[in-house]
């Protein structure tokens, strides 16, 4: 599993389908954003790029 699905995965209480659905842009949006020498990723963090990205999708809100 891979570091974005695994993040979403937890984010969206464990809908997989939704977390797959919304890996691939959490992971260019977010991830890729991240530096390489360390950070930090709160939960409020996750949740706020998450309802970015469900929103766009007019999902379930998290």
């Amino acid at each position: 599993m891979n570091l974005a699905l695994a993040v979403l995965q937890d984010v969206f209480d464990g809908d997989e389908s939704l977390a797959r659905k919304c890996a691939n842009d959490f992971k260019r949006t977010v991830i890729a954003q991240l530096p390489e020498d360390g950070f930090s990723l709160s939960e409020e963090d996750v949740r706020q790029a998450a309802l970015g990205l469900t929103g766009a999708m007019g999902r379930k809100r998290v």
